[in-house]
């Protein structure tokens, strides 16, 4: 039973580049910049194994790919099929395909830009004992993973959770997918007072490869792998830089599968616009929040809060936040804790009340105010600004 594969068409550099991006060795080497004695465009096995698919585990996560293992003759073993291409469709709910949760006391493949160092701790975590520390992440400066073939052709989004150390002034972090086909970058004011969720999406680059196996011509396309970058988000010509955090947390890094094709999920925009100084238009919502006044009387009124998640990810915890537009105070808050600072206000999660997939959280208030009460401008979900409900 012989078997060999040909990379067709790829919008990778070079066959190395393509076989890299499947998972693939070729005469034991890393396909990436490896040289094979093969015919041109064609990837022999002449070292101990080549694997079609990629790892399902080690340091660039965990995910449902399933590799074929192909002897050094090129020639399967009887209990090991055929390679098949990744399913185009993904399933009909959203599913995780990576996860890095650093619970194994290890960085996970994680590394960092020149300056910027890499650990696990367990001084903070979002779940579990272990979270990913970032230390000296200056302005400019970047760290990130890379993963292998994705499952499903379509679109993904990916989550972080991110926070700073205690007494450290909020940061705007962005999440970024530089080697995306199309990427929406997701971006949030982290805080020192408890875990903001970032949501980016994206759609790989697509490979194709044809492979012969018992004689057969036979092939499909696969997902390409992606990189996972978290930087401080600030436009490149601010003066003086922002300020640059001694440490940044990241816990339950998260690749999602979305929808199949090339069409993005509904509401995302897969090409965010540039201008002036760096402005970026701002990351899809992905909650819808509604802010209701129930009743007022001289010098104080009952509010009432409904958010609901529409990112199709559950949230252990949650914090939501707004901005009074004039001199109010919350007396009294039920649903979550409460914390003001001037007109700014952050609820976060009580530990009991976690935040399902597409769930809706309340909250309600008895507020005063020397005038009429107005409502808030906007209400944000873990540093995201809601759509209307």
């Amino acid at each position: 039973m012989t078997f060999s594969i040909q990379m067709r068409r790829t919008t990778a550099t070079g066959l190395a580049a393509a076989l890299g991006a499947l998972g693939l060795t070729v005469g034991g080497f890393a396909a990436a910049g490896a040289t094979a004695s093969a015919a041109p465009g064609r990837a022999v096995a002449a070292g101990p194994t080549t694997t079609v698919g990629g790892p399902t585990t080690g340091p660039t996560g965990t995910g449902p790919v399933t590799g074929t293992t192909v002897s050094a003759s090129g020639t399967p073993s009887a209990s090991t099929p055929c390679p098949t291409a990744a399913t185009g469709t993904p399933p009909p709910t959203p599913t995780a395909v990576r996860t890095w949760d650093f619970e194994d006391g290890t960085v996970q493949g994680w590394y960092g830009s020149s300056g910027v160092t890499l650990g696990a701790t367990t001084d903070a975590a979002a779940s579990g004992t272990h979270a990913l520390a970032a230390h000296q992440l200056a302005s400019g400066g970047w760290f990130q993973t890379s993963t292998n073939a994705l499952p499903y052709r379509g679109w993904y989004s990916v989550t972080a959770l991110v926070r700073l150390p205690a007494g450290t002034p909020q940061v705007s972090i962005g999440l970024r997918l530089p080697n995306a086909e199309q990427a929406v970058p997701g971006r949030a004011m982290v805080e020192s007072t408890g875990w903001t969720r970032i949501t980016a999406w994206f759609r790989p680059t697509t490979v194709i490869a044809d492979w012969i196996c018992n004689g057969t011509m036979t092939g499909g396309a696969y997902a390409a792998g992606v990189t996972v970058q978290l930087a401080i988000d600030y436009p490149g010509c601010v003066s003086p830089p922002p300020f640059a955090p001694p440490t940044v947390y990241v816990d339950d890094v998260t690749i999602t599968s979305t929808t199949s094709g090339v069409t993005p999920p509904p509401g995302v925009t897969p090409a965010p616009t540039t201008s002036g100084c760096g402005t970026t238009t701002p990351p899809p919502a992905t909650c819808r929040a509604s802010y209701k006044i129930i009743n007022q009387w001289a010098g104080g009124y009952v509010a009432s809060i409904d958010v609901r998640d529409t990112g199709g990810s559950p949230r252990p915890t949650w914090k939501i936040s707004w901005t009074f537009p004039t001199d109010q105070t919350v007396v009294n808050l039920w649903g979550g804790t409460v914390s003001q600072s001037g007109r700014a206000v952050t609820v976060t999660s009580p530990s009991w009340a976690p935040l399902p997939a597409n769930g809706t959280v309340n909250v309600g208030f008895v507020g005063s105010t020397a005038s009429t009460p107005v409502a808030p401008a906007t209400v944000s979900l873990d540093g995201a600004v809601c759509a209307a409900l």
